[in-house]
């Protein structure tokens, strides 16, 4: 069905943009923790790096459901201040079907 492909694409393309966003939010406040700890000797510059990355795939489990959330919210107030909800009704699609 194409309005459930234009729907997913969307909701899809938001969700991309605001995993990135939130994933470099995260991401920078765990690297100021990490160039905290350099500085007070606790971990070796050298470590930086990896121990973001490991960091980073337990941040991914707390970011991925908010990320999802927003991307719907964000598509689907969008369709409605585009006024594309109103044809969608308009059409015979019903909220339960979207």
């Amino acid at each position: 069905m194409i309005i459930a492909r234009y729907i997913t694409r969307d909701v899809l393309a938001t969700f991309g943009g605001v995993l990135t966003i939130l994933i470099l939010i995260a991401l920078s406040a765990q690297l100021v923790g990490l160039f905290n700890k350099v500085a007070s000797g606790q971990l070796t510059a050298s470590l930086v790096l990896m121990t973001l990355g490991l960091k980073s795939i337990s941040l991914v489990v707390f970011v991925l459901p908010l990320a999802f959330f927003l991307g719907i919210l964000i598509s689907f107030s969008r369709l409605y201040q585009d006024s594309e909800m109103t044809a969608l009704f308009a059409a015979g699609v019903g909220p339960f079907r979207l």
